[in-house]
């Protein structure tokens, strides 16, 4: 039996689309994949600043540091298919 949702589409007229999960879960993943490349380019812009680097405590930019190293890994793995 092949599973189904159905999405409501915005508009003057509501329409009713029935779409396999299986595609569903598809957009989900490019969806975190992207979300996770800007949030990887957000924390080395944020990580590589000089206003950043003099403004916060050693700690804190460690902690940085740590944060973008793990969010780049789970990217690498991400592209890779192993983690979902």
């Amino acid at each position: 039996m092949r599973q189904t949702v159905d999405l409501v589409l915005q508009g003057k007229h509501r329409w009713f689309e029935s779409i396999p999960i299986h595609q569903l879960n598809m957009k989900k993943e490019q969806t975190d994949l992207k979300h996770e490349e800007e949030f990887v380019a957000f924390l080395k812009k944020r990580f590589e600043s000089e206003n950043f680097k003099a403004n916060v405590s050693a700690e804190k930019y460690e902690k940085t540091k740590r944060k973008y190293d793990k969010a780049k890994l789970k990217l690498k793995m991400m592209k890779q298919g192993i983690w979902k």
